[in-house]
């Protein structure tokens, strides 16, 4: 099984959801430089938009590969993490052509998120977030991303900041593993068969 690599995306916009908060910056959630973030602040039982992300760019995977997982990564933060003052993920989807794919797993965490900038890892090399047909290397074009929305519990303004989400996709190129050979050899007079 082979893997792309952590992928940037070159595409990001805040997508409205429900009386959320938007996010501000979203591009800044493209770079992984630990100084310039996407962020929402949110009050207590608020709930942000999405932070969408979208083209992941050249991924390298030749035409027919069999897709095994997706993994995705996030660098994120909070302002606070107290007992009272926590922001939690709402929803972690894939986006395929665009949409966000609401009816498939959300992969969000339970994990509070810490106040220093720390990676959170969803998925895998067997997670594929609930597609109910195969994937494709053709669905991760320029409208495959991953889309994120955070709760919050807060006694006073908390912000959530987005430092960096990426993609890596774990696939099998097609006519992988090649064919076994049968090699007869004859040595010092010998006949044997050894197996490749």
């Amino acid at each position: 099984m082979a893997d792309t690599g952590n992928l940037s995306f070159a595409t990001a916009a805040n997508v409205d959801d429900s009386t959320g908060s938007s996010w501000a910056t979203p591009n800044n959630s493209k770079d992984d430089d630990g100084v310039n973030f996407t962020t929402c602040s949110l009050t207590d039982g608020g709930h942000s938009d999405y932070d969408k992300l979208t083209n992941p760019g050249s991924h390298g995977m030749p035409d027919g590969s069999t897709i095994n997982g997706i993994q995705v990564d996030i660098k994120r933060k909070a302002s606070l993490n107290g007992v009272d003052d926590q922001i939690t993920d709402r929803h972690v989807y894939i986006v395929v052509g665009g949409t966000i794919q609401t009816t498939w797993t959300d992969l969000k965490a339970a994990t509070v998120w810490p106040t220093t900038n720390t990676n959170k890892t969803y998925g895998g090399s067997s997670q594929l977030w609930g597609n109910p047909g195969t994937w494709a290397v053709s669905d991760f074009d320029s409208g495959f991303g991953v889309a994120i929305s955070v709760n919050a519990t807060a006694t006073v303004a908390n912000i959530a900041s987005i430092d960096y989400i990426s993609v890596k996709i774990y696939y099998t190129p097609a006519g992988y593993p090649a064919m076994r050979k049968s090699v007869t050899i004859r040595l010092f007079g010998h006949t044997g068969q050894n197996i490749f």
